[in-house]
Formats: C-alpha cells, sequence, structure tokens
C-alpha cells in the first residue's frame, strides 16, 4: 500500500471518528431551600470541568433556579447567559427539543447524547415506572416522598429512549438522585442507564460519594462502565448504585434486595430513617422469619461467589489468598446481630397495638371567655399525647396570656384548658395502656444508636463495594453480550 494512500485511509478514518457529535443534557438542582448554594455543586462543578475541557461536547442545560454559587459554577463554561431554571416547563421542552433533533437528523446514527440529572429524586410512587426528581421551587421536608417539593417523573425519557434507540444513537442516562435505581426500569441493550443509588436507598452528595468519584474521574477515552465501576468502590457512604449492564442487572437482581436492609441507618429525622420502618414493619407483619432467610441467602451467595473466584487456576484469580468475602459476611453479621436484638425490643413493646392505637385521634374543644364566643378545637394523636411537654407547651401559652391584643388572650386561655384536659386523657391512657409509655421511653433513648449505626453499616458498604467489583469483573471476562455501557467512550 502505498503512503499516500495510507494516509488517505487514515484521514478518511480519523473524519469518521470526529464525526460523531458529542451531546449532554445537564438538568437539576431542585428542592434545595433558599441559600447560595445546593448540595449537588461539588458534583455539578466536576461535570462543568469535564465539558469544559473538552469543547467537543455540545452541552443545554436547564439546572437549579435562584442559588447564585451554582448559577455561578453553571456560567463559567456551560452556559451562555441566563441560567435556565429547572422547572416542568422546562424540562418537558429539553426532552422535546431533543426527540425533534433526533428525529430530523441533527443528532444522528452514531452520535452519542449523554443525559445528566443531579437533583432530589423520590422513592418510585404507584403508578410511576421510575421515579419523581424535584424541580425549582419549595425545598423537600421529606427526602423520601418529597413532599414540600414540586416533582417531574423520569417515565418521561421513555420516548427520548425509543427514539435513540430507533435512530441507533448512544444514549447514557446518568441518574444521580436519590432512590434513582427506579431508573433502570427504562433500560434497554442500547441505552446506558447509571444510579448513583438503588431503588430504595438514599444517595449521598459531597466528597467521596460515588457522584463525586464518577464526576471526578470522566476523561476522554473512559467508558460509562470504566467510570461506574471505578466510583463503586472506596466510597464513603452507604448507597448502592446500580448499572443497566446484564451483569449488572444480574447482581442487583441477586444481592441488593436482600442487602438493603444493612445499608439502612437510623437517624432522629423521620424521612431519612429507613431503619425503623423496615423493623417495625417485620415485627408488625410477624416477618423476623424473613428477616433470617433473607440473612442465610446472603451468606449462601457470598460462599458461592468465593468458591468461584478463589477457585480459578492461578494467574487467572482476582481474589487468590484474600479474605474480602470473610470481611463481607463478618460486616453483615454483626448488623445482623445488632438488628435481630432491635427486633426483639420492639416485639416486646407490643409493637401492634401500639401503632394502632397511637394513631387514633382525640379533639380537644374549649370556649373562648366571654364576650367571645369562638372555640379552639385541637385534634392530636393518641402517640401526640403520651409524647407531649406539656410543662413547655404551658409556659409558652402562658407568656401569650401578657399579649397586648385581647383576642390573642383569649385563645391563649382556651388553649390553657384544652392543655389541662389532654394531660387528665394522657394519664388516663398511661393508667389503661403502660405499654404506650413504654414504647414512648424505648424511642427517647434510641439517638445513641445513631453512631453505631453509621459504623455497622457504612461497614457493610465498604465490604459490599469490593466483593461486588470482583464478581462483577469475573462475571465479564468472556461476555459477548451487547454492552451500551461499554460502548458509551467519552
Amino acid at each position: 500500500m502505498s503512503l499516500k494512500l495510507y494516509s488517505l485511509l487514515f484521514l478518511f478514518a480519523s473524519s469518521s471518528v470526529w464525526a460523531q457529535a458529542k451531546h449532554v443534557i445537564i438538568m437539576g438542582g431542585g428542592g434545595e431551600p433558599e441559600r447560595k448554594f445546593t448540595i449537588f455543586d461539588r458534583e455539578l462543578t466536576n461535570f462543568k470541568d469535564f465539558v469544559k475541557k473538552n469543547s467537543n461536547w455540545q452541552a443545554s442545560t436547564t439546572y437549579n433556579g435562584g442559588h447564585s454559587d451554582t448559577e455561578k459554577i453553571l456560567s463559567d463554561g456551560l452556559v451562555k447567559g441566563p441560567v435556565t431554571p429547572f422547572t416542568e416547563k422546562s424540562y418537558d421542552q429539553m426532552l422535546k427539543d431533543y426527540e425533534s433533533k433526533i428525529i430530523k437528523g441533527e443528532i444522528k446514527k452514531g452520535d452519542q447524547l449523554l443525559v445528566y440529572i443531579s437533583s432530589h429524586g423520590a422513592a418510585r410512587k404507584e403508578g410511576d415506572k421510575t421515579h419523581q426528581i424535584s424541580v425549582k421551587g419549595q425545598a423537600a421536608t421529606d427526602l423520601t416522598t418529597l413532599e414540600g417539593s414540586k416533582t417531574v417523573s423520569l417515565d418521561k425519557l421513555q420516548n427520548l429512549i425509543d427514539l435513540a434507540k430507533k435512530y441507533d444513537v448512544k444514549l447514557g442516562v446518568l441518574d444521580f438522585s436519590c432512590h434513582s435505581g427506579n431508573t433502570l426500569a427504562l433500560a434497554n441493550p442500547d441505552t446506558c442507564i447509571i444510579a448513583s443509588s438503588a431503588p430504595d436507598n438514599f444517595g449521598w452528595a459531597g466528597p467521596n460519594t460515588f457522584s463525586d468519584r464518577f464526576t471526578k474521574a470522566m476523561a476522554p477515552g473512559k467508558t460509562l462502565e470504566d467510570l461506574f465501576l471505578h466510583a463503586f468502590i472506596d466510597r464513603g457512604e452507604t448507597a448502592f448504585p446500580m448499572i443497566s449492564t446484564k451483569v449488572g442487572m444480574e447482581l442487583q437482581d441477586e444481592l441488593y434486595e436482600l442487602l438493603a436492609p444493612y445499608l439502612y441507618k437510623w437517624s432522629e429525622h423521620n424521612s431519612l430513617n429507613k431503619l425503623m420502618p423496615h423493623l417495625e414493619n417485620q415485627v408488625v407483619e410477624n416477618k423476623c422469619g424473613e428477616a433470617d432467610e433473607s440473612y442465610k441467602k446472603i451468606l449462601a451467595f457470598s460462599s458461592q461467589a468465593k468458591q468461584i473466584i478463589v477457585s480459578r487456576p492461578k494467574g487467572f484469580s482476582l481474589l487468590r489468598g484474600s479474605n474480602e468475602f470473610d470481611e463481607f459476611e463478618k460486616a453483615v453479621k454483626s448488623y445482623y446481630q445488632f438488628q435481630t436484638n432491635m427486633r426483639e425490643d420492639l416485639s416486646k413493646l407490643n409493637l401492634a397495638f401500639v401503632k394502632t392505637k397511637g394513631a387514633e385521634s382525640e379533639e380537644f374543644c374549649s370556649s373562648a371567655p366571654s364576650p367571645y364566643t369562638f372555640k379552639v378545637c385541637p385534634s392530636w394523636t393518641v402517640n401526640n399525647l403520651i409524647s407531649m411537654n406539656f410543662e413547655e407547651n404551658r409556659k409558652l401559652l402562658e407568656r401569650q396570656l401578657k399579649d397586648k391584643n385581647p383576642f390573642e388572650v383569649a385563645r391563649a386561655q382556651a388553649s390553657l384548658e384544652n392543655l389541662k384536659k389532654a394531660e387528665v386523657r394522657r394519664n388516663e391512657l398511661l393508667k389503661a395502656h403502660p405499654e404506650l409509655e413504654r414504647y414512648q421511653r424505648y424511642y427517647k433513648e434510641l439517638p445513641k444508636l445513631v453512631d453505631e449505626t453509621n459504623k455497622l453499616a457504612f461497614n457493610v458498604s465498604q465490604r459490599t463495594q469490593v466483593i461486588y467489583r470482583k464478581i462483577y469483573e469475573e462475571r465479564s471476562n468472556n461476555r459477548k453480550e451487547k454492552n451500551a455501557c461499554k460502548d458509551f467512550v467519552l
């Protein structure tokens, strides 16, 4: 072959590679309180730095809405002019625009489209295929349901995914929100979907989290699968990231549901506490035996994987001579024993009765003193009455008696009468049902469990990270099936 012909072929091949355009959609930043920054700023900065250094990526953004520090990040190399706030309208329009670009051929066969989502995410609710994420508006008051926040459904990505498949566009979806494992419901062999957390787990923002490690490691030539495996290990949090490759889906189906309870931690904030609802449900529904069976299945899974990997011929084994599986089993066993003790404690509290009785509401009414004719009628649950600090509430109302507004004084007097009635009723309930007080006293002592459950869950997470990657790499060897995450090269 002549040098001239070789040069022409090389030029043609190079031109073909460069002809593949790279597009990225950046969206999120919703559900945050009023302040200058969002908790997503660190990973957003990493992502922005990658796009800024690699100008062949064409970026479109709808993000945030009212956080000045975040908008400075976006304006530094991503957005020209004002930042488009992340609203339901801008979300719908962004998807519509890119669907149109694919149909019109502006994004064509072989081109790459990456969708980057970084926002608060809810657990899947009935009727959704995936889950909801926060948009601009009020801050989420419950980080499991996103109550208080405006939301949009990631189900709307379905049409974009279908079009990308139809027109042979390489599509990657990075969902870095809480409960993002639900988004894998949209996966197909031609689309790579990566989630920073499992369907029923929180994701985490900040240094050395999955999203931080993933975005910091982004560089030309790396595949989405490479980045996932890199970010999965050495993380300092308890999420369970997921990937839509066939091996990833297999591993997640086999391991996640069994392991999820051992990644839960106790928290004083109800919306962050997945551990207690899980344990309470097992006790109330009499599912403690199921917990024992799940624990046995985890040990069986670990034993089988260890036997396969460690028994490989010398030079091929990824784990020969190591004790990572033993350490994993030890970590799970420690948390299993801890949770077993907690289930036994909860069983002694007659939890089913307490939950039923405690949820009942009672109304207390008192009339305002003359000359007013209105009534004050608060409604409290039994649990509210048992846990109420009557002395503190009494002092607060007595201060209100000094108000210069006679109407407010009358309201405070009626409220004080209600407080007396409520205290009498509380004492009656405790005399008839002493288990209600035992339940409340037990929960007042639980804050001491924060550090302990954090350590136990973190240890399980750290050990899981190592064996997950080892098993993933082992199973991937010599696999021939289509792998959209491996084929998506930055």
